[in-house]
């Protein structure tokens, strides 16, 4: 897992912001806002702005008009969004621990079999004396 795959990218960071935004009734249905200003109070590019707007789009929750802007359409919508990103980022995260498990395991099984390859080379009596 790469560093974007593993903690959320931030247009993704912005679409929960504002699906938080709007589960608590700071942004009502119906209410229109403008990308501009939200990228502006993200302090991203438009662009970013737009790709938050887009995922929250294609969940229901705004609707994207062309030139003037977004309308939320769902205060419930907005409250599902945030909890599938919620189980998404603890997903992401425990996924990172089980790579650190496992790579922390292979450095583990890699020195069991250095250490049982030397006690094995120190049992068979060979270990390193007969030339001396």
């Amino acid at each position: 897992m790469t560093q974007s795959e593993s903690s959320p990218s931030r247009y993704e960071a912005i679409a929960s912001e504002l699906a938080k935004s709007i589960s608590a009734g700071q942004l009502s249905e119906g209410e229109r806002f403008s990308c501009r200003k939200l990228a502006r109070r993200s302090q991203v590019s438009s662009e970013t702005a737009r790709r938050a707007m887009v995922l929250l789009e294609e969940r229901g929750v705004v609707r994207l008009d062309a030139g003037s802007g977004a309308v939320v359409l769902s205060r419930a919508r907005a409250q599902e969004f945030m909890v599938r990103y919620s189980i998404q980022m603890s997903a992401r995260e425990l996924h990172m621990e089980l790579q650190a498990m496992v790579e922390q395991r292979r450095r583990l099984d890699d020195a069991i079999t250095r250490a049982t390859l030397h006690l094995l080379h120190l049992l068979d009596g060979s270990g390193g004396t007969e030339n001396v």
